[in-house]
């Protein structure tokens, strides 16, 4: 954890005990893909809405959302997905490390400070880290699949 965090950051950001993981179809964005359940985007209803002229849901509404979520699929994003898109454990681009060339190594604070240096270089205004608590990870994907841990050798 960065060492500016590392104090204070339970009293800051408390997690009770009783937090529990939960199914990302349980979130928001996840509403519609309930089983058996009609969602915001079913052609059905869409229809129905631009038909009866609805504000915020009109001919321009309807673009502006379709161009969101083409931006959003186009990007590969995965939407949240694990091992896709922006969430992909492979390399995203064609940066890959030169065959003869040793892999880096460093302390986790040097490693830190890298991250910390290339995220504000791409247009973060913070960086920061910290140990993963289990119960910040969804249970299921939106696809139904289980997200599971396991303990691997680095």
């Amino acid at each position: 954890m960065c060492p500016d965090l590392a104090e204070g950051f339970e009293e800051i950001y408390t997690v009770r005990d009783d937090y529990e993981r939960f199914h990302q179809r349980n979130t928001a964005f996840g509403r519609a893909m309930r089983a058996g359940k009609r969602g915001y985007g079913d052609p059905e209803a869409k229809l129905k809405r631009l038909k009866d002229n609805i504000p915020g849901y009109g001919i321009v509404d309807s673009a502006f959302s379709g161009a969101a979520l083409t931006a959003a699929q186009a990007s590969h994003s995965g939407r949240g997905n694990q091992d896709s898109g922006f969430y992909s454990w492979s390399p995203l681009g064609v940066t890959h490390k030169p065959e003869g060339v040793p892999r880096w190594e460093g302390s986790p604070e040097e490693a830190g400070r890298i991250v910390a240096k290339a995220g504000k270089f791409y247009g973060a205004v913070g960086v920061g880290f910290t140990e993963l608590d289990k119960r910040w990870v969804y249970s299921h994907n939106s696809d139904g699949r289980p997200i599971v841990f396991e303990d691997v050798d680095e």
